[in-house]
């Protein structure tokens, strides 16, 4: 599933979101207030995403309606809401897309992940910000370097020497650069690339879930089999609840 939680979410429309009455979208932003309203119909509405496709081969959450919801979130918000995705979604995994911050609900999001994707361009503006990021939060998560993995966005080549010196940087995974990207408006056109979708099944690949030539067992909605140590014995939940990812691109 992908979880986008950014206060400023330009994509949204894009993955075919639907409205209710009033503009506001059937999404985020309902689910954060029915957990705490009306759990048992946040629970059945959860469950419903199960069967929720987007254009990112998913189910998905439209993002919150206003910037004030993400502003205004708390690190026992979010963790409600993460754990009721987890135990009513029946998801093979959580992709959650913060933006970047230090705030106290971003650090439970990186606490309760079992990888962390850094994606990074050939930006030196971007790279300094990573690197700042990087810093700040290994000061605080002893363990933050021992499950991230860097992601070089719109490679043309290997990562540049600046990259490599990123705190806590290792080997580096690469999507690449798609040119016709940066003037389609269709995503369903752009995430139907050829050569970025081998790209995210070789990052897939490398983060421990088997592709569609290796599955041992069912895939799931996301087209790749679940790792076999990836579920809890009998519970069917995920051992990582979340993943963060695109962090701070």
């Amino acid at each position: 599933m992908y979880l986008n939680l950014e206060a400023l979410c330009g994509v949204g429309p894009l993955l075919g979101g639907e409205e209710r009455d009033g503009g506001e979208t059937n999404g985020l932003s309902l689910l954060l207030y029915e957990l705490t309203s009306n759990p048992s119909s946040a629970e059945e509405r959860i469950r419903g995403l199960r069967s929720r496709r987007s254009m990112v081969g998913a189910g998905h959450l439209e993002p919150a309606d206003h910037p004030a919801e993400l502003l205004a979130m708390t690190p026992e918000r979010l963790e409600a809401l993460i754990e009721a995705l987890r135990r009513h979604g029946g998801f093979d995994l959580i992709v959650a897309d913060p933006d970047g911050g230090f705030a106290g609900w971003q650090q439970r999001l990186l606490e309760l992940s079992g990888r962390i994707c850094w994606i990074a361009s050939d930006d030196v503006q971007l790279l300094r910000k990573t690197e700042s990021m990087l810093r700040e939060w290994g000061e605080r998560l002893p363990d933050l370097f021992g499950k991230s993995t860097f992601i070089w966005n719109k490679a043309l080549g290997e990562p540049s020497a600046d990259a490599l010196r990123l705190p806590g940087g290792g080997q580096w995974l690469t999507l690449p650069d798609i040119a016709q990207w940066r003037r389609v408006s269709d995503i369903g056109a752009l995430l139907g690339s050829a050569a970025y979708a081998g790209g995210v099944d070789r990052l897939l690949d490398a983060l421990g879930y088997a592709g569609p030539g290796e599955r041992t067992s069912k895939p799931g909605r996301s087209g790749y089999a679940p790792r076999p140590e990836g579920h809890r014995p009998g519970g069917g939940e995920l051992r990582e609840r979340a993943a963060a990812g695109g962090v701070y691109a």
